[in-house]
């Protein structure tokens, strides 16, 4: 189903997956003393919220734009430890979308990095 996204297309268990990958991920980050910035999170989070929003190319592997932008978001928050909420950016989104992801985002990173 080209132009869908990944719980559209019926991916099953997608908020155990999204555990699993935080539990991976922190294990991984702690041994290795990285800084790691888990974007799965953020996608799962918003398929969860905003299902039709498609987060993923046609081959189901690679984000879309708003995948993209969503990940970028994710990654100017944990590295500047400031939200992305309001930057002006938009990648050719419209206004709202990019918000919702910005806030999608900086929700997730405030998340993880609480814990």
């Amino acid at each position: 189903m080209p132009g869908s996204s990944a719980a559209q297309v019926g991916i099953p268990g997608l908020q155990q997956e999204a555990q699993r990958h935080r539990a991976q991920a922190w294990r991984a980050g702690n041994e290795n003393d990285a800084f790691v910035i888990p974007a799965g999170l953020a996608f799962a989070r918003s398929i969860k919220e905003r299902p039709q929003l498609n987060l993923y190319a046609a081959d189901k592997r690679h984000p879309s734009l708003a995948g993209t932008y969503l990940a970028a978001s994710r990654i100017y928050g944990a590295l500047f430890k400031k939200s992305p909420v309001g930057l002006k950016y938009l990648a050719g989104l419209d206004e709202a979308t990019a918000t919702f992801l910005q806030t999608v985002a900086w929700d997730t990173a405030k998340d993880y990095y609480r814990e």
